[in-house]
């Protein structure tokens, strides 16, 4: 499995976790993981080898690390992060529903860029528009269920206004069918807010409080948080450079135009979910509207179901606020691990009568 398959598997089962308020930046992780390598001695296995062989081989891990960290920052110090910044700026002057004048790469320069298939190029138009959804999504509200494993599910109600970064969603945790979290989130003006109704506890972020580098990213991944498996979904990777075994209808869903795919996940791309797989993608838009992958069961080990949904029909601007009032402030790791069983409750935590709107 390629580097960055594995990278969406590791964000996928971060999401599963105490892990899943934080989000993954894909180039420090790759930076991270090279470095790791690098203080571990050796990338091969050497136990049945002699030592000559040993050194000459060592010689040629260091010089293809050497050389693969050197093209990872030579392409990071290329990156246009100051042009984002500009853009940004410049998008926010627009009217709402205008398409930003920027190429897609511009607008989101931390994205991997896709390779076309000369081969299928109608199939590859389907993963480039659900890749890139979010250039195509100004607002949308709606409600899905995400099943990531037996026994496990997550519901999900959302508002997202892409355009002037807003986001407000509910994430609720249910376990063998019983509740056990629940979660208010907010995202505006660039401030973070999330409160759990359980513990009666809350917790505000802001660009400068959170562990990000790059702050565009830090807004783009808080405008997208809790709906990224529907908009610019990481589950394209079923489907890209996978086009020989998949195939696709036209039809309709929830009033929308939609392709209906029906194919197998194959076991290089991933063993867990080897096996047959259906998805349904908005023609116009890209989101993903439905996904089933079975495995080698004749139930879904993995399912996304949405329940209802509208995509650029506005959100009311009354939708995005969160009070905080009687809850008790905690700070970013003590909120993130307050779920945890047997966690004992730290001192120190602030009572508060605030509330953003």
């Amino acid at each position: 499995m390629k580097m960055d398959d594995k990278l969406k598997c590791l964000n996928s089962s971060m999401k599963k976790t105490v892990l899943k308020d934080l989000n993954v930046d894909k180039r420090e992780l790759k930076r991270n993981i090279l470095q790791r390598s690098k203080n571990r001695g050796t990338i091969f296995n050497f136990n049945s080898i002699g030592k000559w062989t040993r050194t000459v081989t060592s010689a040629v891990s260091i010089v293809i690390l050497c050389f693969v960290i050197g093209i990872l920052g030579f392409s990071e110090e290329l990156s246009p992060d100051k042009q984002q910044g500009n853009n940004n700026q410049s998008d926010k002057n627009e009217t709402p529903q205008q398409a930003p004048s920027v190429t897609q790469e511009e607008l989101y320069p931390w994205e991997d860029k896709l390779k076309p298939s000369k081969e299928y190029p109608d199939k590859f138009q389907i993963v480039k528009k659900m890749h890139y959804s979010n250039h195509y999504v100004h607002t949308a509200q709606g409600s899905y269920e995400f099943f990531p494993s037996p026994g496990g599910k997550n519901k999900i109600e959302f508002y997202v206004n892409f355009d002037k970064h807003m986001n407000r969603s509910i994430h609720q945790d249910f376990e063998n069918g019983k509740l056990k979290e629940t979660l208010h989130y907010l995202f505006k003006d660039e401030v973070m807010l999330r409160k759990k109704i359980e513990e009666k506890i809350f917790n505000h972020k802001t660009f400068e409080k959170s562990h990000h580098q790059d702050k565009d990213y830090f807004i783009h991944s808080s405008t997208g948080k809790f709906t990224g498996a529907i908009f610019d979904s990481e589950w394209d990777f079923l489907i890209y450079n996978n086009y020989e075994n998949w195939s696709y209808t036209e039809g309709e869903k929830f009033g929308m135009p939609a392709y209906f795919i029906e194919g197998v996940v194959t076991e290089d791309m991933s063993e867990g979910l080897a096996g047959p797989f259906t998805m349904v993608i908005a023609k116009e838009t890209g989101a993903l509207l439905d996904l089933k992958a079975y495995g080698q069961s004749d139930e879904p080990r993995l399912s996304l179901t949405i329940i209802n949904i509208q995509i650029n029909q506005g959100v009311l601007e009354e939708v995005f606020k969160l009070d905080v009032t009687g809850y008790k402030e905690m700070p970013n790791f003590d909120f993130n691990i307050s779920g945890i069983e047997n966690y004992q409750e730290k001192p120190g935590g602030v009572d508060t009568s605030s509330k953003i709107d």
